[in-house]
């Protein structure tokens, strides 16, 4: 068996890097994490893609998430395989495109392209996965519902997808895509623009062909009621012959859950991933 003591584990290398963004008109920030043998191997490796939550950032994923050591010693283990994970800046947006930012274009139109450019990553579906945690889950439950050819794995950490209106503490209130600038205040909530766009609105307009398997949990003690979302998203994809495996743990709507969720998702998105693969043939 290998040696998983902490000092024996191989360890992968964290960048923070940029490009230009046409669809945002900006320079984009990302973080990508490449696996233990990267920069001095030729293998082209699966494609993990990550979304951050609403007053997040990507870094979050490796200074409150620990992702990297995680990463690392998963691979060790042998639990998942050997991957790129990209963290894409998606600021407050809800990844989606709204007057004020084009992030839905900008993710699936740009930076996976850009990854798939610049990384050693197998672009195929088959080696294709995202995830996410709150505003982040809601993101990744869109993209794979409105582009299934894209991803073979989904993964949603305390997913924001209320299938009525938000609850009362969040945040999704405030956001630019599901408000209306008045005159003499603040924005204002538009009960119609959530809906336009939240999954019930989606999950039988789904195109046809294969469908992304996933895996959705919660926190049981999540103070925004995504416990019991969670249970009624995975029960929408069950009743409709589509594969889903619902958990809950222990923990709030917090990095101390997501990083225990992190242990758990990183297999479900990457342990079944195809094997790194020898650049001239991927």
């Amino acid at each position: 068996m290998p040696d998983t003591s902490p000092s024996a584990i191989p360890t992968g290398t964290v960048r923070t890097l940029s490009f230009h963004s046409e669809a945002l008109q900006a320079d984009w920030n990302y973080i990508v994490y490449e696996p233990p043998g990267y920069e001095t191997g030729a293998l082209r490796y699966p494609a993990c893609y990550l979304l951050h939550g609403n007053f997040g950032a990507p870094r979050d994923y490796i200074d409150a998430g620990d992702l990297p050591a995680t990463a690392d010693r998963l691979i060790a283990e042998g639990k998942t395989r050997p991957a790129v994970i990209a963290m894409p800046d998606g600021g407050q947006s809800w990844y989606l495109n709204h007057e004020a930012t084009r992030m839905e274009d900008a993710i699936l139109g740009e930076f996976i392209p850009h990854i798939e450019k610049t990384e050693r990553v197998i672009a195929s579906r088959a080696a294709r996965r995202i995830g996410g945690i709150s505003m982040g889950g809601y993101g990744s439950l869109r993209y794979a519902l409105r582009r299934p050819e894209l991803f073979a794995a989904v993964a949603l950490m305390s997913p924001a997808i209320y299938a009525d209106l938000p609850h009362e503490g969040s945040s999704a209130w405030h956001g630019a895509p599901f408000c209306a600038p008045q005159p003499a205040g603040g924005p204002v909530f538009v009960p119609a623009a959530w809906h336009a766009q939240a999954y019930p609105t989606m999950i039988d307009a789904c195109p046809p062909g294969p469908q992304p398997k996933f895996y959705i949990e919660s926190g049981a003690q999540d103070e925004y009621g995504i416990a019991d979302e969670a249970r009624r998203l995975h029960e929408a994809f069950i009743s409709r012959g589509r594969e889903s495996t619902f958990g809950l743990r222990p923990g709030t709507h917090d990095w101390t859950t997501w990083k225990a969720a992190l242990e758990t998702a990183l297999p479900f998105l990457l342990g079944d991933a195809p094997a790194p693969t020898p650049a001239e043939t991927a």
